[in-house]
């Protein structure tokens, strides 16, 4: 329920005019579900004038929860999804449900990847060096950066590499001077969780049962799932 759903495709003909003559062109098409509410991005973005706004890390935990219940999904299946991020999570239904959309760039290879894919700011530092990569670690990254950003409203770093402001000191394994330079208000299982997912040895990275255990998740109150959608109607009305 958290991967967008595909109801039909196939192959079709297409008509169009051109100089007075009709003309059939041979297309594929996919039917796919309508998620109404939009890219999950917007409901940060745009609902302070410009100003970013994070969920915080109570409704952060709902969110996540529904985030690594599809990932979960899609790698039991062997299917990596190489570019999550906020424009690819996208909202829908009464219930407000978030859903992994747009497989463009996915695979199904288990071993070593080196097709360099993605959107810089959430990739993997290995894929910036260019190194083959696991298609498992780098998705656990990029939620790991998709996580920071609905929980604070902002990127954790511009780019995972050495020279970079913030991730430099991911290089270093030195997470206490980094929380102490980044200045935002979570705790600590909050950064013990993020560190690890965005670690810069790609082997320290959890796995999705890893996360589920994590000391973060286990305070989560399921009972303000209808005030976070309520949340998300109203910020859906600020953006309209």
């Amino acid at each position: 329920e958290n991967v967008l759903k595909i109801y039909a495709y196939g192959k079709g003909k297409k008509e169009k005019i051109k100089n007075e003559q009709k003309i059939e062109k041979e297309v594929y098409y996919i039917v796919m579900e309508y998620l109404e509410h939009g890219e999950s991005l917007q409901y940060i973005t745009k609902v302070c004038k410009g100003e970013n706004k994070g969920f915080g890390e109570a409704f952060g935990r709902l969110i996540f929860a529904q985030l690594w219940d599809g990932l979960e999904e899609m790698h039991s299946k062997n299917i990596f999804h190489r570019d999550i991020k906020l424009e690819n999570i996208m909202i829908g239904g009464d219930d407000y449900k978030f859903k992994y959309v747009d497989f463009g760039f996915s695979t199904d290879n288990i071993g070593r990847l080196n097709s360099f894919l993605g959107t810089p700011s959430y990739a993997a530092p290995e894929l910036h060096f260019k190194r083959p990569y696991f298609g498992k670690s780098e998705d656990i990254f990029s939620l790991g950066v998709s996580l920071f950003i609905f929980v604070t409203g902002g990127l954790p770093f511009k780019l995972a590499i050495p020279n970079d402001t913030f991730y430099q000191y991911f290089v270093k394994s030195d997470y206490v001077e980094y929380w102490r330079n980044r200045r935002v208000n979570v705790s600590p299982s909050f950064m013990e969780l993020f560190d690890n997912m965005v670690a810069f040895d790609y082997s320290q990275r959890p796995s999705i049962s890893e996360i589920r255990e994590s000391a973060w998740m286990k305070e989560i109150n399921w009972d303000l799932m209808p005030y976070l959608r309520q949340e998300l109607i109203i910020r859906e009305r600020i953006i309209n």
